[in-house]
């Protein structure tokens, strides 16, 4: 597969292994071939619709699969009124359903896990001092300590707000190609082992890591924007180098709104999504909730790994 135009200068090992990688999913293996994440506004997501997600159908699972698998390495769901409660959450259900066609292989279990099988994210920080608050939350991808090892991220909506935030994905891949198609030099200081730095405010707990990578024949990206509860830079901070402009161009195109990124709304009980979270970040706008609880909103979330040793490690 040839990677570069004549003339233009070699990439790393590392920078042409996740190259390999990407393209080798790409149509007849021509990276030339995967569309321009630039050239694509930002659209709402076309939820699927699942009449009971205790028992979905051969159709809403080809369906799902497609999706999770296709442009936006995510999909939204609506799942219509349950008519019976059960002891395990519809989330987990649909996520044990979906084993074989998406890597859902094995269930993390969260350390903040529910009797229900999920872990309840809601708004325990309206005077701002918790990470769980309405405001807006900074792109980024789960389970940041366990480098991209969670491959599903699932939310499903428990209960609504007043007003509904905007919760928008990118699928990096793309991206990644764009600039590895108009800004080489960039492109190349992502596989570095120190392209980012993330820091956690609270504890200065810090991490590490290339952007990109490849682990299991796959590729995987790390990646996370500077928000409220991190700080977040690359290798080199010099304003006008090649790793500056990299983390500048995904910065500019991983927030909400952004070319080649798909949205929707947790506005209705029933309605989640699942998203590649190997290779997607996501973020959120604020939200805010009402004054009773019937319009509070809160999410259940449970996480997959494709590897079995991350099956009982708690990393929330």
């Amino acid at each position: 597969m040839k990677l570069w135009p004549a003339g233009r200068s070699t990439l790393s090992t590392t920078s042409e292994a996740f190259l390999q990688a990407v393209g080798t999913a790409a149509p007849n293996s021509d990276l030339s071939l995967i569309p321009s994440a630039l050239e694509s506004p930002a659209v709402e997501a076309d939820p699927v619709a699942v009449r009971n997600p205790y028992s979905l159908s051969a159709e809403e699972i080809a369906s799902i699969s497609e999706q999770f698998h296709g442009r936006f390495g995510s999909v939204v769901f609506d799942c219509g009124p349950l008519t019976a409660t059960a002891q395990q959450h519809p989330l987990v259900a649909m996520g044990e359903q979906l084993r074989r066609a998406m890597p859902c292989r094995w269930p993390i279990a969260n350390a903040a896990e529910a009797p229900d099988g999920t872990a309840k994210i809601f708004d325990v920080g309206r005077n701002g001092t918790t990470p769980n608050s309405n405001r807006l939350l900074a792109p980024h991808q789960d389970g940041l300590q366990l480098g991209g090892a969670i491959a599903v991220a699932g939310l499903w909506t428990d209960s609504a707000p007043q007003r509904a935030a905007a919760t928008y994905v990118q699928n990096m891949l793309p991206l990644i190609v764009d600039l590895w198609r108009t800004d080489l030099e960039a492109f190349d200081t992502l596989s570095r082992r120190d392209a980012i730095t993330i820091t956690r405010r609270r504890d200065k707990a810090q991490t590490v890591s290339p952007i990109v990578f490849v682990r299991d024949s796959r590729p995987r990206v790390l990646f996370r924007a500077p928000g409220e509860e991190y700080d977040v830079h690359p290798s080199s901070r010099h304003r006008n180098s090649p790793a500056a402009r990299a983390f500048e161009f995904l910065v500019e195109y991983t927030r909400f709104g952004a070319r080649g990124s798909t949205f929707t709304y947790f506005d209705r009980p029933g309605r989640g999504i699942f998203m590649n979270n190997h290779i997607c970040v996501h973020g959120r706008t604020a939200y805010a909730d009402g004054g009773n609880p019937n319009e509070t909103r809160v999410l259940a979330g449970k996480w997959w790994a494709l590897e079995e040793k991350y099956n009982q490690l708690p990393w929330r």
